[in-house]
């Protein structure tokens, strides 16, 4: 049987963020090889227990608040990304070390430049395994958009954060055998030029929901409610968009159901209309109450998962036109596109008011989802990766 070594910045239950879907999509996908994981230690034991009941050999370690600190210190004395030197402590790497001399492995997984220095580690010892970096998403074009939006004196620390992502990026592809990530605009933001690099999209999970005519127009924003370009947008949905769909269509309702609200997205549940549902068991109901989905975030990077799990669900999607740019699909026929607030008001009301409109977008979301996203799809595509990577 192949020996995989898997190493990620954070423990994958429960799943809040992207990366922690990525790396349990990696443990589902690899289900037929000795996998084993190292993770910073979860919030509860039994969180260990249920990710070894997967099949999974886990070894953890807890970074402390020192470590952290002394990573601060190493980025600014380095030029390493901060994204970096505050998962790079003592325990993270005698934890690796003692990994990596339990046997020999076939491939070791490296996922984010958060991990940069575990690369680093497999790549001086000798007989090194082939690496796979799976960068997920570029951090260095999450800051440099973030930039973007920012005040100064922020906007100048995420440009800085930005340059440094881009470097070490670089720096990986060049250690790595393969380098991955969810969308072509994340491979074409990272400065790899001649290295092996492949597009391996996320999958969008199945979401058992049924669509009702019964009750108001309602939209729909899911997600991490704590990520920063969903915050700033539904911020910005809340403020220029909101007043004018309440106006236009009195009845309607705003879903936000997600994990981790951030304070300013727990506020907009004082605003009448607008409900927020935190870390929700299941989101089916949320998806059966909802008329049309929306992803208004102008920054970022990687695939929307809430445009995907959208789909899934078969439901209409509008977005802007950069959430558009991360999905890799033909999506021309199956995502409405609104950047304007102006726009956004037409496209949401007509949307609502043209049922055919709403049919034909769904239908084409959900074959896009299912061609490309699926979680069949992906494992596939994982498996070959991996085999790729490790020349098989």
């Amino acid at each position: 049987m192949k020996r995989f070594l898997l190493v990620t910045s954070r423990f994958p239950l429960p799943v809040r963020r992207g990366n922690q879907v990525r790396t349990l999509q990696w443990i589902e996908a690899l289900d037929d090889v000795d996998c084993m994981v190292v993770a910073p230690r979860p919030e509860s034991l039994s969180l260990e227990t249920d990710l070894r009941e997967m099949g999974v050999e886990l070894v953890t370690y807890s970074p402390s608040v020192l470590g952290r600190l002394a990573g601060l210190a190493r980025a600014t004395m380095s030029g390493r990304p901060l994204q970096e030197c505050i998962y790079d402590s003592g325990s993270a790497r005698r934890t690796v070390a003692a990994a990596l001399d339990r046997g020999d492995y076939d491939l070791v997984i490296v996922q984010m430049i958060r991990c940069g220095w575990a690369a680093e580690m497999v790549r001086n010892r000798q007989d090194s395994p082939p690496i796979l970096f799976d960068a997920i998403d570029a951090m260095s074009l999450h800051f440099r958009r973030g930039a973007q939006s920012r005040a100064w004196p922020l906007s100048s620390v995420a440009r800085i954060e930005a340059a440094r992502c881009a470097r070490r990026e670089g720096e990986m592809a060049g250690l790595a055998d393969l380098t991955l990530a969810v969308a072509s605009r994340d491979i074409d933001a990272m400065t790899i030029g001649g290295c092996k690099t492949s597009v391996l999209p996320v999958a969008g999970r199945e979401i058992e929901s049924r669509p009702s005519s019964d009750g108001p127009p309602t939209i729909l924003l899911s997600g991490n409610l704590g990520y920063r370009p969903t915050v700033e947008g539904a911020v910005w949905f809340a403020t220029e968009v909101w007043p004018r769909l309440r106006a236009a269509v009195p009845t309607i309702r705003w879903l936000l159901v997600g994990a981790r609200p951030a304070r300013s997205i727990a506020a907009l549940a004082r605003r009448e209309g607008i409900e927020v549902h935190s870390d929700v068991a299941d989101m089916g109901p949320f998806f059966s109450r909802s008329t049309v989905a929306i992803a208004p975030l102008r920054s970022g990077s990687g695939v929307p998962m809430k445009v995907l799990e959208a789909w899934a669900a078969r439901l209409p999607v509008v977005a802007t036109p950069w959430a558009a740019a991360g999905v890799e699909a033909e999506v021309e026929a199956a995502l409405a596109v609104a950047d304007s607030a102006n726009e956004w008001v037409s496209t949401v009301t007509e949307i609502l008011e043209n049922e055919s409109m709403a049919s034909a977008l769904a239908s084409a979301g959900f074959q896009v989802w299912r061609d490309s996203y699926s979680p069949q799809q992906i494992r596939r595509r994982m498996r070959a990766a991996a085999a790729l990577a490790a020349k098989e």
